[in-house]
């Protein structure tokens, strides 16, 4: 019932995690760090729009449910302390309809899960399951699928950069929204658009 995605910025954590929503659970709640940093679970059930408790209503769903904690390396003790309560909840009681998906990155992983412990969640449950960047490969033989794209896939300035799929998504969305977005021949330089 628990899923530790942990990897680089960029590895698409949290793509993997949408994806995973959208193909297999009717009901998602997304919580980012913001949104569990409250004193008391009245105040986070008030911010979240909830008549009930956030609890009781995961627990009554009639579907099957996913539960994203978002980018735990972010999280405040406080927002971290309550998604432990959240987890010890549903990972406790039987509640087979609810699972739980955690993204952080590499970096702050490793204490993040420390503190989790210490706050009552199990080691085991918190096994890792690394995100990798695609390899440049990969990435050149997407690229190479989509014809206003296919020059990208031949720079080699911009193959390792490209392995960071935020920056791979930014870069083809910002070429296929602007006019000559298929021409190599053209960049962007200060708001200015020159011949290269």
């Amino acid at each position: 019932g628990i899923c530790f995605l942990v990897g680089e910025s960029g590895s698409g954590k949290s793509a993997l995690a949408k994806q995973l929503a959208s193909s297999d659970y009717p009901r998602t709640v997304w919580l980012t760090p913001s949104s569990l940093d409250f004193e008391t679970e009245m105040e986070r059930d008030r911010a979240l729009g909830l008549v009930h408790p956030f609890a009781q209503v995961l627990h009554r769903a009639p579907e099957r449910c996913l539960m994203v904690f978002d980018g735990i390396e972010a999280y405040s003790d406080r927002a971290l302390q309550n998604a432990a309560q959240l987890i010890k909840e549903f990972a406790g009681n039987p509640a087979p309809h609810v699972d739980i998906v955690l993204t952080a990155q590499f970096s702050g992983a490793e204490r993040k899960m420390r503190q989790l412990a210490m706050l009552g969640i199990a080691r085991e449950a918190l096994e890792v399951t690394p995100v990798n960047r695609p390899p440049e490969q990969d990435v050149r033989d997407l690229l190479a699928r989509f014809p206003n794209l296919r020059w990208v896939a031949i720079r080699p300035e911009l193959r390792s950069i490209l392995t960071n799929l935020k920056i791979l998504d930014w870069f083809a969305r910002r070429l296929t929204s602007h006019d000559g977005a298929g021409d190599p021949s053209l960049a962007q330089r200060g708001g200015k658009r020159v011949e290269v």
